[in-house]
């Protein structure tokens, strides 16, 4: 006779089931006997995906088996992998007694762990006066440090960017959010191996929350006990920000303040949204968090919306610099006076309602004749595209015609009004000011010729780096200014978007910027570049 009698043939079977102390009873007694250990009555303990249960001074873990439709292995052996690291490296964790699988009716992987003593830190934390969570949340940075160690090999690496770019748990959001959400993923999954600090990779825990934490009070310090390992993965150590701000100190701004420390709220701020967007259950912890608040989704509409909602939450300010690039989205606040009172020396004309007219009026009029012999050639070209691949020509001659109009600034001034406006910059930015005049051009066009077509404003804000997932239009325009280049001859890339072109503007692109890359013609490669060139086909 089968130890475990209830039939599974899917995850909703498994969700019936896996609680059930009294189907369990046979199956984790021969578990225990397999394993020598004394065989003690069930108790049930808060399960997670798994079935859990007590047995005197172990914890029998059952995990699904592959009948519920998914895989447990991975699952079973990082736990597995992190409880034994977690022994050497000093993380507060049970001890593993024992791991292994049992074939019944099912094929049902296990783990043996020690019985822990403690609370679980989420009813704990609701009790606790002020002046206690300030120590609290201070004693889950410290242990949160120790956990987050490199641990190359330890375990399997997900493809974070993946499954952000894929997850399902998104829906339900804004789509604006949703869309910068991706544009984060891409931004990672375009990453170099040699990643900047902020993006180093270490172990995390990644679902520390209220049930994965036990807690007890000794003295005026807590100690702290990690379990339930199953979600660990080797990712930056924001990662753990999600869960940690949300599920554990269920949004409660002392404790947030108190863990953040002396980091800047910006900061802090910037990496929690970062663990949002890659989080595999980001999606469901903000909604829980708006659902909490009383927030309507639909009016969080991206992430610079998402920031300052954040901001005013847990730091009560409206004001924090927003180190995302969106610049698009984040300037509310400058206006057509606000700009033409930055550049006191550049000429400036009233518009006339016709953006490309009054733009060959202002290259003009500062000095620029090169530049609109450029920016003519690039429209004709656009316009090409435009016919060749069914776009709207008009709007591709617009977006070629202002593409360039940052022109008209001085170079050395875009950077400093950069700064000075809290622009998120990328390093190639920094280090190559020129760069900014796509974004210039963009906003000029935008706030003092009123250009409204978000396409169009697309185009020329992306025209030198491209973007992730890039529109036809950006494509057009994009190639365009590549193939009707400002020196002299033919550019060295121009059969390679020809032979692109024959298939489509997305081959033509990647054709130019897989070149760029592999044969190392860019200084330093903007990350809108990397991303796009990862997009692409």
């Amino acid at each position: 006779m089968a130890l475990f009698q209830i039939d599974i043939a899917s995850w909703a079977d498994w969700g019936r089931v896996f609680q059930d102390r009294e189907a369990f009873t046979p199956l984790c007694m021969a578990i225990l006997e397999k394993e020598g250990l004394p065989q003690l009555p069930l108790s049930p303990l808060t399960p997670g995906t798994n079935a859990v249960f007590r047995s005197g001074g172990a914890v029998l873990k059952v995990f699904y088996p592959p009948e519920c439709g998914a895989d447990s292995l991975y699952d079973w052996e990082t736990e597995k992998r992190v409880l034994e690291f977690a022994a050497e490296a000093g993380v507060s964790a049970p001890k593993l007694l024992a791991a292994g699988e049992i074939e019944d009716q099912y094929l049902f992987r296990y783990l043996i762990i020690e019985f822990c003593k403690g609370r679980e830190a989420g009813g704990m934390l609701a009790e606790l006066p002020p002046e206690e969570k300030t120590a609290f949340a201070a004693a889950v940075r410290a242990m949160l440090a120790r956990m987050n160690q490199p641990a190359e090999g330890l375990i399997a690496q997900k493809d974070l960017a993946r499954q952000a770019l894929t997850n399902p748990r998104f829906e339900g959001l804004h789509p604006g959010l949703r869309a910068d959400f991706r544009a984060l993923a891409n931004e990672y999954g375009a990453l170099d191996k040699k990643v900047p600090p902020f993006f180093s990779p270490v172990l995390v825990h990644g679902d520390c929350t209220g049930e994965n934490l036990l807690a007890e009070k000794v003295g005026n310090e807590f100690s702290l006990r990690l379990i339930d390992f199953a979600d660990c993965c080797i990712a930056p150590c924001w990662y753990e920000l999600p869960p940690v701000t949300f599920e554990l100190f269920r949004e409660d701004p002392l404790l947030v303040q108190a863990y953040i420390g002396e980091a800047s709220p910006a900061e802090f701020l910037e990496r929690l949204i970062w663990g949002l967007a890659l989080h595999d259950f980001g999606g469901d912890i903000l909604k829980g968090f708006f659902a909490r608040r009383g927030i309507d989704p639909g009016s969080v509409d991206s992430v610079t919306a998402l920031y300052r909602l954040l901001a005013k939450h847990f730091f009560a300010k409206d004001d924090l610099p927003i180190p995302f690039l969106f610049p698009e989205k984040q300037f509310p606040a400058l206006t057509e006076s606000l700009i033409l009172s930055a550049f006191p020396n550049t000429r400036f004309l009233p518009p006339s309602g016709d953006p490309a007219a009054d733009a060959e009026k202002l290259y003009l009029e500062n000095g620029k004749g090169k530049t609109l012999a450029h920016v003519r050639a690039v429209a004709e070209t656009a316009a090409q595209l435009a016919e060749q691949f069914g776009l709207d020509a008009r709007r591709c001659r617009t977006a070629a015609m202002l593409h360039d109009l940052a022109a008209i600034l001085p170079k050395e001034e875009m950077l400093a009004k950069a700064k000075e406006w809290g622009m998120p910059l990328d390093e190639a930015e920094r280090r190559y000011p020129m760069l900014l005049h796509q974004r210039f051009s963009a906003l000029l066009a935008r706030h003092l010729l009123h250009l409204t077509d978000e396409e169009a404003l697309s185009a020329i804000q992306v025209h030198t780096t491209l973007k992730a997932d890039p529109s036809p239009y950006d494509l057009a325009v994009f190639l365009a200014d590549k193939i009707s280049w400002d020196q002299q001859g033919q550019p060295p890339y121009l059969a390679l978007i020809e032979q692109g072109l024959a298939v489509s503007l997305q081959q033509a692109a990647f054709n130019y910027l897989d070149d760029a890359i592999r044969c190392k013609r860019l200084l330093l490669p903007h990350c809108w570049l990397l991303a796009a060139h990862r997009s692409l086909p």
